[in-house]
């Protein structure tokens, strides 16, 4: 039965040829446009949801008034996620990211790449499991590095990454600690290159200062007192948030990191404020 019906079809495609033709055309290419729209909407829907808690990520951003009305901006004093963690119990843990380019020299190349500075705790706020390393303690001290298995192919070829060093802008030099495994691209917040925070040169200058604005930040939410206190999915960021140096303190506000991309659809690269 089944084999007279693929008989029968071939021969109508056989004797109607053009007519065939346009209609095959037409089937595969609305075919094709549903399948490219079906993974367009996916990789949308699905950005930074990866995480296992995606929901209670939430990121800082001032409101900063402008002839053209008010802008979102992400960048944040260094002080500030201790502040938070101190007026608000809500705020479960916490980091600060400050993206910036790097001269890195391994095995005697040289190459120029971005990097991340976060605190240790940046891998309990985010699912970035490593393929080599300790999972408990990717950054054991302050001249760890974390690197991408395309990094560790770049920079050591086959050989295990794990102990080597690397020489950051000519002076300072970091040991690899581990390997991230391969994570999703739809995430606005990742890194190939990662070392801890406190190894900048000058983080004991920053780490008290509420003059500059060179950081973004995030926390996790406790999910239970978010809904219950903050059914708004924010938390209500007083004016002067304990920063009582500020004579007009600016508006303070947080967002779901989902929601970034909606408060404002042209992020600043972070190198620009970090």
């Amino acid at each position: 039965m089944i084999r007279n019906h693929i008989l029968l079809a071939v021969r109508n495609i056989a004797k109607h040829k053009l007519f065939s033709l346009i209609n095959i055309a037409g089937l595969s290419l609305g075919l094709t446009a549903a399948i490219i729209l079906f993974l367009f909407a996916r990789y949308q829907l699905t950005y930074d949801q990866y995480h296992s808690n995606a929901d209670n990520l939430y990121i800082v951003y001032k409101e900063r008034i402008t002839p053209t009305g008010t802008q979102p901006t992400y960048d944040t004093w260094h002080p500030l996620l201790g502040q938070l963690k101190a007026d608000f119990p809500e705020v479960k843990t916490g980091t600060r990211i400050n993206e910036s380019g790097v001269l890195v020299e391994a095995n005697g190349n040289r190459f120029s790449e971005s990097c991340y500075y976060v605190d240790p705790a940046y891998f309990n706020v985010f699912d970035f499991p490593l393929a080599l390393g300790d999972n408990n303690n990717p950054l054991p001290t302050k001249n760890s590095a974390i690197i991408s298995q395309e990094l560790a192919k770049k920079f050591f070829g086959e050989e295990n990454p794990i102990g080597k060093p690397l020489i950051i802008n000519f002076e300072k030099q970091y040991t690899v600690s581990g390997v991230l495994k391969e994570y999703p691209q739809n995430s606005s917040i990742a890194s190939e290159l990662i070392f801890p925070i406190q190894s900048q040169s000058d983080y004991a200058y920053w780490e008290n200062d509420w003059d500059h604005l060179p950081y973004l930040l995030l926390f996790n939410l406790m999910r239970l007192l978010r809904q219950k206190h903050y059914p708004q999915n924010s938390l209500p960021l007083s004016r002067n948030c304990g920063m009582k140096i500020f004579k007009s303190a600016p508006i303070l506000n947080c967002c779901p990191l989902r929601q970034r991309l909606k408060l404002s659809l042209e992020i600043p690269k972070m190198s620009t404020f970090y």
